[in-house]
């Protein structure tokens, strides 16, 4: 409230202290040249009235602008040589002077004139300026002025002002209690100063009584609670000291209106709280979701990664440049994988498939025969079953293969040309199939396949599958038909139960690692059964700086794998032929002739001549031989001894 009056006050005072200052050092003199000077204070200040007049000694001269309560202007000058005041109306823009809209031409004289009279008055006490005591002007409202040698001013319009809605405000003077301002609309202000403890509007005036009872004429501040006709009020009463003025300013306030607006006010609070509180919720739960939501599909992208699923991948993009990185990179992953996958098996895909979600089962105690030998099994592992690829073995309850034989597929019975096509129409269409119904193919030859289902109902899936393959080649015949060529026999037959399926090794066998032959057969004492005696030669392998060799290697290693063959015609094969034999029998002979001191050569030369003496050179079934190892070494043929002793 200190604040809104010296905002009303303070220009006043800054008005008339710069006409002091002009008029002191010459800018400004006192002739009608004045106007434009004081209407453009008026503008600039937005006072009311601009008055410079001088009424002491022999002086009688005075120029002014004022502003009615009808916010018109007019404009007014007394000359010194002439005894007429005169009141003119002028522009509220331009400060143009109408002189043929004269309102006032009277004779006055300065010096008689009350507010001159109270301006000496100030002057004296307050030599370097001072405001006037309120007056009431007729039509207008009560209004003050700024004396500094110069004076001039109206007070504001208090009427204008609300407090709350049934507060009040009231501002009167410390020394006779007159009202200088109020809110309230007082009966006779319009026509004459009322004092404060009069006012009879909302029982102000009782209120302001015993208020002023119980603080007197203390400047100090006040805040107290007044009841008066069964209502309590709230009464905050505070001195405004501005130069000379000394006035009270009394805020009046009903109880109940104040604590109304505390719980109004407590629940604003609460619902902008509430309010901000949800919008700081809403705005962290979309901040992070625009963070997690990303790494949540880099989650579901890696999980599909992890089984090769890269067809449901997709392309992705985000907001934040170090996600669009990680975005691209994966992309990039995953474009790479999408070549690699091409080269893979489908037995690897489908365990990476099928077995995504499967655990091997702990190991139980040792009480049955069936858990030895898992445990055995998954110990002599090269690696868990549980690694990436599933290396090793794991047991299955059950799995279901399917065995898939083609007997006539054969050069006896199908040209070149055409044996081809047709081996490559057969395998194509099994893996087809097989990997349609997500099972693993396992290709033994040309002419036989092998199908292992390992799903949550194998056997179902199996006989699904034979049917879908019996009308694929049935389709395969009717094309060979119409071709005039022979049909496939085709022979599946379906096996189910529990087995150790795994991955044990890789592709190259200890045999094609290694190059030896076949020299003996002995009997073993433990099994009752004949065995393979071999000798290990070197082993399967070309040097970097041998390359230039290799064809001469490969042809020197295929001798011992041509040797082997023959070995096994001449004794594992109870029903050779005589033409089969006569030629195991030369390439056995021209090899004991290339090598004449080799001791398997010449034992086994030894072995074919004897069992053809008593045939007229049909050799005799040598299926039945064996070497016994004792104390000395003994040869059998069907049961007999065979003396081979070469003398060495």
């Amino acid at each position: 409230m200190s604040g809104f009056l010296q905002s009303q006050l303070l220009p006043a005072k800054q008005v008339a202290q710069l006409l002091a200052d002009d008029y002191h050092n010459f800018k400004i003199d006192h002739d009608p040249s004045i106007q434009k000077y004081l209407f453009s204070k008026v503008k600039l200040f937005g006072v009311t009235n601009t008055n410079l007049c001088f009424g002491d000694g022999s002086n009688n001269q005075m120029f002014a602008y004022s502003v009615n309560a009808d916010n018109s202007i007019v404009w007014g000058a007394k000359l010194q040589q002439s005894t007429r005041f005169i009141i003119s109306k002028a522009n509220n823009e331009t400060g143009e002077v109408y002189y043929d809209q004269v309102l006032t031409n009277v004779s006055y004289v300065i010096s008689n004139a009350d507010y001159y009279k109270e301006s000496i008055r100030i002057t004296q006490e307050y030599p370097h300026g001072a405001f006037g005591a309120p007056y009431k002007v007729l039509g207008g409202p009560q209004s003050t002025f700024f004396r500094s040698s110069f004076q001039s001013n109206r007070f504001v319009e208090w009427n204008q002002e609300s407090i709350l809605t049934k507060g009040y405000v009231i501002i009167s003077e410390f020394a006779n209690n007159f009202v200088i301002g109020s809110n309230l609309e007082i009966e006779g202000i319009d026509a004459k100063r009322v004092k404060a403890t009069d006012i009879t509007t909302r029982n102000a005036g009782t209120v302001m009584n015993m208020l002023l009872q119980q603080t007197g004429d203390s400047l100090d501040p006040f805040i107290l609670n007044i009841e008066s006709n069964g209502i309590n009020y709230l009464v905050s009463s505070t001195p405004f000291v501005y130069t000379n003025l000394k006035w009270r300013m009394t805020l009046v306030f009903e109880e109940n209106e104040i604590k109304k607006g505390i719980i109004i006010s407590s629940y604003v609070i609460l619902g902008v709280t509430l309010g901000v509180t949800g919008l700081g919720i809403l705005m962290s739960v979309v901040i992070g979701w625009m963070v997690t939501n990303p790494f949540i599909h880099l989650q579901e992208d890696f999980k599909k990664i992890e089984v090769l699923d890269l067809a449901n991948i997709k392309e992705r993009s985000a907001f934040f440049s170090e996600e669009k990185s990680i975005y691209s990179s994966l992309t990039e992953t995953v474009r790479w994988l999408s070549e690699f996958r091409a080269f893979l098996p489908d037995s690897v895909l489908n365990q990476l498939e099928n077995n995504k979600e499967q655990k091997n089962q702990d190991s139980r105690p040792e009480s049955s025969k069936k858990d030895v030998k898992v445990q055995l099994t998954q110990e002599m592992s090269f690696q868990n079953s549980k690694s990436f690829f599933k290396i090793g073995l794991s047991s299955k309850d059950l799995v279901t293969l399917v065995h898939i034989s083609i007997p006539n597929l054969s050069e006896k019975n199908y040209p070149f040309d055409a044996l081809n096509n047709v081996t490559s129409k057969c395998l194509t269409s099994v893996s087809n199939i097989c990997k349609t119904c997500r099972a693993d193919v396992q290709i033994k030859s040309y002419d036989e396949y092998v199908v292992i289902f390992n799903d949550k109902f194998p056997c179902i899936t199996a006989l699904e599958t034979c049917l879908k393959l019996k009308m694929a080649l049935e389709s395969l015949n009717n094309h060979l038909t119409k071709e005039g060529l022979n049909p496939l026999q085709v022979c599946m037959g379906v096996s189910s139960g529990e087995c150790l399926i795994g991955n044990i090794g890789n592709k190259h066998l200890t045999k094609d690692s290694f190059v030896f032959r076949p020299v003996e057969r002995i009997m073993s004492s433990s099994k009752k059964s004949i065995d393979t005696v071999y000798q290990l030669i070197q082993k399967n392998h070309v040097a970097e700086d041998e390359w230039m060799y290799e064809l001469e290697t490969k042809q020197h290693h295929a001798k011992f794998e041509l040797f082997g063959t023959h070995f096994f015609k001449l004794f594992d094969d109870p029903l050779l032929d005589k033409e089969e034999a006569n030629h195991v029998k030369n390439f056995m002979s021209n090899m004991f002739e290339l090598s004449p001191g080799d001791v398997v050569l010449q034992r086994i030369n030894k072995l074919i001549e004897l069992s053809s003496t008593n045939k007229g050179g049909q050799m005799n079934p040598l299926s039945s031989y064996y070497t016994n190892i004792s104390t000395n070494v003994t040869s059998y043929v069907q049961g007999e001894v065979a003396q081979l002793d070469c003398g060495c």
